[in-house]
């Protein structure tokens, strides 16, 4: 990608990326307007941490000395790097063993800076410690716990293998990078996000196209909020939970497979992904509330046979959708009120799915949940087993296609 083509992406993609990249401090845009006055005479070494030296020789290498944490850094001139009015000459960076962290934006748009070699002591990088700089490859060391947001944000790294050691990744930390394939980490657990918009950690990668999931992983969230590119997920075995938003607006993604027993879907997991055609559940476990809401092409959600908890319209207006069984193992079918204008509407499991036309309720269950086809409008063939013995409100409310 180009550093031209993501500037583009970036500022028609909505306001709510714009405030990401400029809402930590004014004086950003700013920092970019003084780029073409680069001061020629400022120090070439000097210090960058308790006890850490730092030195730039004339070719352009930095190469940071001693032990222990980096200080952290802004993007105001009156906090930034002692060496960022050099920072356009800067095409090397040398982290020298002994160094434990790199401080947030310490080569803040370095944009020069194509190669960055990183020692086995480096537990963590900052918040935009790499933004906008030029690698299209890093080599991250096996001890990295930990990468603050928008780390290496608009960098053209095409290759990147994560470190089973690291835990946690901050949002946009690779937004808009050229990655095509992920290993995610053994260890991941958690990857924030933007509260503002959706922006995971690889937003706007849109050559991404695969992403490998290790047998053993338990739990993550966040992981591809935002993401491009993905066209299918297979979920291992022994994945326990999805947290909530963990794919929301994915939005080339396609199809999911769980290879095992279903994990915990939590809320809005999968919520908004407008391609999603397909999903395959063949374990026990439970969809929160609106985990897959507003799928518009979800067409194929098998639930298995095993299913035992579906929260408050889980599949809400996949508007694709033709056909469903709920197994006898859902044990409840929930609903949601919300208040609008003064008035409450509820909403059940497969309201606004107006593209339903049959619906199978398995023989074993006893109750269904208010509105829980609300707005199926095309609905007209729905099988009820003997044993219900009661039907909640508005189960079947505004199904005008059923006689």
């Amino acid at each position: 990608m180009s550093r031209q083509g993501a500037a583009y992406e970036t500022e028609n993609d909505g306001t709510a990326l714009s405030e990401t990249v400029s809402s930590d401090n004014e004086n950003e845009q700013a920092d970019g307007e003084e780029t073409e006055d680069i001061v020629t005479n400022a120090a070439s070494s000097g210090t960058c941490g308790d006890n850490l030296t730092w030195t730039l020789d004339d070719g352009g290498t930095l190469t940071v000395s001693g032990t222990g944490a980096m200080t952290a850094y802004t993007s105001s001139s009156s906090s930034a790097a002692p060496w960022s009015s050099d920072k356009k000459s800067i095409k090397k960076v040398v982290i020298g063993d002994g160094v434990t962290s790199i401080g947030s934006y310490a080569f803040y748009y370095c944009t020069a800076l194509s190669s960055v070699s990183l020692p086995d002591t480096l537990t963590e990088i900052g918040q935009r410690a790499f933004y906008y700089c030029d690698m299209t490859g890093i080599e991250l060391p096996g001890r990295l716990t930990a990468i603050g947001e928008g780390a290496f944000y608009n960098c053209p790294i095409a290759q990147l293998s994560l470190p089973d050691s690291l835990e946690k990744i901050d949002g946009t930390a690779f937004a808009y990078s050229d990655i095509t394939t992920v290993n995610v980490p053994l260890n991941f657990k958690e990857a924030a996000i933007n509260l503002f918009a959706p922006q995971g950690i690889f937003y706007g990668c849109s050559q991404l196209r695969e992403i490998v999931f290790p047998e053993g992983i338990t739990y993550f969230e966040n992981f591809l909020t935002g993401t491009s590119g993905i066209k299918k997920l297979v979920i291992p075995a022994s994945v326990e939970r999805i947290a909530s938003a963990g794919f929301t607006y994915c939005k080339d993604l396609e199809e999911i497979e769980f290879l095992g027993p279903l994990p915990l879907i939590d809320i809005n997991t999968f919520n908004n992904c407008p391609k999603l055609k397909k999903v395959t559940f063949k374990g026990q476990g439970k969809i929160r509330s609106s985990a897959f809401y507003l799928c518009g092409s979800l067409t194929d959600a098998d639930l298995g046979d095993y299913l035992n908890g579906l929260e408050s319209y889980a599949f809400r207006d996949c508007t694709s959708l033709t056909e469903v069984t709920i197994p006898v193992s859902v044990k409840k079918l929930d609903f949601w009120n919300e208040e609008k204008d003064g008035e409450t509407y509820t909403w059940g499991d497969f309201a606004g799915c107006t593209a339903l036309e049959k619906a199978t309720v398995a023989e074993g269950i006893k109750e269904l949940g208010s509105a829980l086809f609300r707005g199926c409008k095309n609905l007209k063939s729905v099988t009820l087993p003997k044993s219900l013995k009661k039907s909640k409100w508005g189960a079947f409310r505004e199904c005008s296609s059923l006689e």
